[in-house]
């Protein structure tokens, strides 16, 4: 119990710095960029994720990778949809989740897809708040911080971007980080 509750709170707090760090970039203008291919980070994202998936029995599949380069904090982007794909594994109990990256129009759009769950319309708008949980009880069982989402909106906007969710209970959810 001990050695849980220490890891918890490690990840409570490195969630914490990490989510300041960002904010003070944002407020100060403070851009660590530099010119990166986001296919890369796909693949960074990819190869550290598919073993936890698979000690899950969750299949990860990276469905489109576009060569996109683009000025960028490749280690950011890459903790944002490390974000995304450990909040797939943690709450939607979907057998696959599915990653992409594609240009659309001039921007890059990363998604990150599951056919899990879902999550009902009333909360699709408040889940990028620090600490917002849907369902309290089944959070604390599960784990996580409440601060996942806030960091991948708040690393989203610091490169000019956003992020967004489409879901529908019992059919999944589509998160989605326009850049």
């Amino acid at each position: 119990v001990l050695r849980e509750q220490s890891v918890r709170l490690d990840k409570l707090s490195q969630d914490i710095l990490s989510l300041a760090r960002i904010e003070h970039s944002e407020e100060c203008g403070n851009r660590d960029f530099a010119v990166c291919d986001l296919s890369d980070v796909m693949k960074n994202v990819f190869t550290l994720m598919k073993p936890k998936a698979a000690a899950l029995g969750v299949g990860l599949v990276l469905l489109r990778n576009d060569r996109i380069r683009i000025a960028c904090d490749a280690a950011r982007l890459e903790e944002a949809v490390q974000n995304l794909v450990e909040n797939a594994l943690r709450y939607s109990g979907s057998l696959t989740i599915e990653l992409s990256l594609e240009s659309d129009g001039g921007r890059a759009r990363i998604s990150v897809a599951d056919r899990g769950v879902g999550i009902p319309y009333e909360h699709q708008s408040r889940i990028f708040e620090r600490f917002y949980r849907i369902d309290k009880a089944r959070s604390r069982q599960i784990g996580g911080t409440g601060l996942g989402l806030a960091i991948v909106k708040h690393i989203a906007q610091l490169h000019g971007g956003e992020v967004s969710v489409t879901s529908e209970p019992g059919k999944g959810s589509i998160f989605t980080i326009s850049l």
